[in-house]
């Protein structure tokens, strides 16, 4: 055998490769090498298409890229605005910063494309191949951002101090601006045609000028400091509040029209009821929380059900900017790490009425509380409550028609909900003073099946069966329950149909699937009746922090000084607020 090392040997044997390959290659069907070519040339074609494109555009994507970055930093600067209790280092603010233009770049460059190409076409035809149009999509971009900012100031007043607010509407204004100013001295450069250092000092002045802006009128510091539940007194009668989920005036008033709604026909007329008006955006929790609480969430805390951890901040974001579409992009590269947020910093009246040794008994009430809140959320078996026969046999022939998934889940909710009420029942016949119990079935009901229309028989009876499942818990309440209780029937917000452009949205996949929401947030409803209310009689609309006020005056408590609401002295008698001065404490 020749050694492999000599020269003749290799030469041997590369001969030898040569000629099986030429053999392989001579075997192979002339219909394989064609497919083999097509898949080479499409693969060259997969990267060839989308170099070209970048040379070709390259210029208007560099354009783009410097807009996305000035509108990732102006959203960055907004989230900053909505969190007051973060003390901003100057590290923290840089890197934030960074991260606010990198994340602008890399989502917004490409959407700016179609405008960019559509502001190039407006110029000269000699100047189309390379339009300068930095100018009017950064002017595009701070437009936006002062529109995006207003609405974040209206929709926010409960969440933010005055102060603070006013800083996001006058940064709107100086970010329109900054857009107005880099479009007129562009329009100026560009007619000159004065190009080089003075275009990017233009461009370098829509980044710097904000940062200008926000370093000489920061953010101030809103540090609230948390109240513990301290006594308030002893109530001098019993207080049963139903929260009753998805009950607006539009429902109400049907109930009391309908004959088989007996108990709430009756307590409209022994009572008062009126309007009342949740703040904005819908934020559930924060929305509840103020009821229990009489304070709005710049204070209580409550503002979102999630907060997000971001690794160069000391403190949780507790809100991002709202937009109809969603807030979580405005989150740089999803680091921020979603948690639970911090729990209400003022104690809720049951609270309060516990640390005066009157114990409460609190069934899901919504919110973000401390364990030492006091909420059960446990209850006992729904089949040993007293719920009438007719219901069970009417619920169980409307859920058989249904699918399996939403017959469980509606099963469920509405066997929590005869739980609950079976709960409040025992409880006042028990002795005890203050029940609070939440319920969400007709929530449920009108978020799935919510009446459209003549045609939807079986919506209606569903809608209408807990309704009476309603009435009737209430009815067992008041047999059961001592003279002089104090019932109060409350609703923060209502629930409406989606509008068209919601249905449009809707019939394109976009979002979820739902008859009627809250997200608009429609008024909702608080009824009230026992001694010392007025009888019969309608008040005007009231906001959500002026329910608990009212009850605590009702029930001969002083009101909480932390409590930012009012007494609803419409719906009190004038005897009584003669004989019962209004009181103030701690």
């Amino acid at each position: 055998m020749r050694d492999l090392q000599d020269p003749s040997s290799i030469t041997a044997v590369e001969g030898h490769a040569q000629r099986r390959c030429c053999l392989v290659q001579c075997a192979t069907p002339p219909a394989e090498k064609r497919r083999c070519a097509v898949s080479a040339n499409r693969n060259k074609l997969l990267f060839a298409i989308p170099y070209l494109c970048i040379m070709r555009f390259r210029e208007a994507l560099i354009q783009c890229a410097v807009a996305a970055g000035v509108a990732g930093m102006l959203s960055q600067m907004l989230v900053l605005r909505l969190n007051p209790e973060i003390e901003l280092t100057a590290s923290g603010a840089l890197i934030g910063l960074l991260l606010g233009v990198s994340w602008g770049i890399a989502c917004a460059t490409l959407p700016l494309l179609p405008f960019a190409f559509l502001v190039a076409r407006m110029r000269p035809t000699h100047e189309r191949p390379q339009a300068w149009v930095v100018p009017e999509l950064v002017f595009g971009v701070c437009f936006v951002a002062a529109v995006v900012n207003r609405l974040n100031a209206s929709v926010h007043p409960f969440f933010l101090s005055s102060r603070g607010r006013r800083l996001i509407d006058q940064d709107g204004v100086a970010w329109l601006v900054v857009g107005i100013l880099v479009l007129v001295c562009g329009m100026w450069l560009r007619d000159r045609q004065i190009r080089g250092f003075a275009r990017i000092a233009l461009t370098a002045l829509a980044f710097v000028l904000p940062i200008v802006r926000v370093t000489f009128e920061p953010t101030p510091p809103q540090r609230v400091a948390a109240i513990e539940a301290r006594p308030i007194g002893r109530p001098s009668r019993t207080l049963v509040v139903l929260g009753v989920e998805g009950l607006d005036s539009g429902v109400l008033l049907s109930a009391a029209s309908d004959s088989r709604f007996p108990v709430i026909a009756g307590l409209m007329n022994r009572g008062t009821w009126g309007l009342l008006q949740p703040h904005r955006p819908y934020l559930r929790r924060s929305i509840w929380t103020t009821v229990a609480t009489g304070s709005y969430p710049r204070r209580h805390g409550v503002k979102s059900r999630w907060a997000w951890s971001v690794p160069y901040l000391g403190e949780p974001l507790r809100l991002l900017p709202w937009m109809s579409w969603g807030s979580k992009g405005f989150v740089p590269w999803q680091l921020g790490a979603r948690i639970e947020p911090p729990v209400a910093r003022y104690p809720a009246l049951w609270q309060r009425l516990d640390a005066s040794e009157e114990p409460s008994r609190v069934l899901a009430w919504p919110g973000l509380w401390s364990p030492l809140a006091g909420i059960e959320t446990r209850l006992g078996d729904p089949a040993e409550t007293r719920m009438r026969t007719d219901f069970l046999a009417s619920l169980a022939g409307i859920l058989g028609r249904l699918e399996q998934e939403q017959r469980e889940v509606l099963k469920q909710c509405v066997e929590w909900d005869i739980a609950a009420l079976e709960e409040a029942r025992r409880s006042v016949a028990e002795g005890e003073k203050n029940i609070w119990i939440h319920l969400r079935s007709l929530a449920m009901v009108r978020q799935d099946f919510e009446p459209m229309d003549a045609r939807d028989v079986n919506e209606r009876a569903l809608l209408q069966l807990v309704l009476e499942i309603i009435d009737d818990g209430i009815g067992r309440i008041l047999v059961d329950s001592p003279s002089g209780l104090l019932l109060a029937v409350t609703s923060p917000y209502g629930m409406v149909p989606p509008g068209p452009g919601e249905r449009f949205r809707r019939l394109l996949g976009l979002g979820d699937q739902w008859r009627a929401s809250a997200e608009d947030c429609p008024d909702g409803v608080l009824l009230l009746a026992g001694d010392g209310v007025t009888a019969g009689k309608r008040f005007s609309q009231v906001a959500l922090a002026d329910v608990a006020p009212t009850l605590c005056y009702l029930l001969g408590l002083p009101v909480a000084q932390y409590m930012e609401g009012r007494v609803i002295l419409d719906a009190v008698e004038p005897s009584f607020v003669a004989e019962h001065p209004l009181r103030v404490t701690g």
